[in-house]
């Protein structure tokens, strides 16, 4: 009997060991593992090639005047003062308005559809046929292209939107879509200060 207690005892730490992993289960699950790595890094991979490659484009906000006969205009920096284009009105351009330019920088074509300018709480203006190419306006690889709209007309815009918020200075950017139904915006934005729209607030 103590020979065939020492025969069961033995098979059953036979059985136990069976049901270890092995080296051929871990080498297994190692492959299936990396097989998995792989298969996500060549779906991002995937992703970040069309991303790349696609339209792509980037805004750019600023302002300045307009000659009102020959279309000559100048641009400053969106974080420059709106005052310090008031020293070009000798040199004839008097329009003063908000400039955006949308370069190309992907590697495909693509179409400008429509641009607005936004301030907080969700409130966009803009113009139809104001000035800059007519849209939509389809823009080939590494070219670009810029609108504007009068500056008096997004102070309005800007005075209505500090009435109804309640706050002092209004900043404000572009939005600008795609044919391919992308919207970009602009980095920068122009902080409109209380001085600038007292002009507004006196014709009303």
């Amino acid at each position: 009997s103590a020979v065939a207690g020492q025969g069961t005892v033995s098979g059953t730490v036979r059985r136990v060991a069976s049901e270890d992993p092995s080296t051929l289960d871990w080498l297994s699950f190692g492959i299936a593992a990396g097989a998995f790595m792989l298969a996500i890094f060549s779906l991002a991979w995937q992703w970040a090639t069309w991303v790349l490659s696609g339209s792509r484009a980037k805004a750019e906000l600023g302002h300045g005047a307009i000659h009102p006969l020959s279309k000559r205009y100048v641009i400053f920096p969106a974080k420059r003062p709106l005052t310090d284009h008031t020293d070009v009105t000798q040199y004839g351009l008097t329009n003063r308005a908000l400039f955006v330019s949308v370069n190309n920088t992907g590697r495909l074509p693509l179409a400008v559809t429509r641009w607005q300018v936004g301030f907080p709480g969700k409130v966009r203006i803009g113009e139809i046929g104001g000035e800059g190419p007519k849209l939509p306006h389809r823009l080939d690889v590494a070219e670009s292209a810029t609108w504007a709209i009068g500056l008096d007309f997004v102070f309005q815009g800007a005075e209505l939107v500090r009435r109804q918020e309640g706050i002092d200075t209004v900043p404000v950017h572009v939005e600008i879509s795609l044919g391919n139904g992308k919207k970009i915006t602009t980095k920068e934005k122009i902080v409109i200060q209380p001085p600038d729209l007292q002009a507004v607030r006196e014709a009303d």
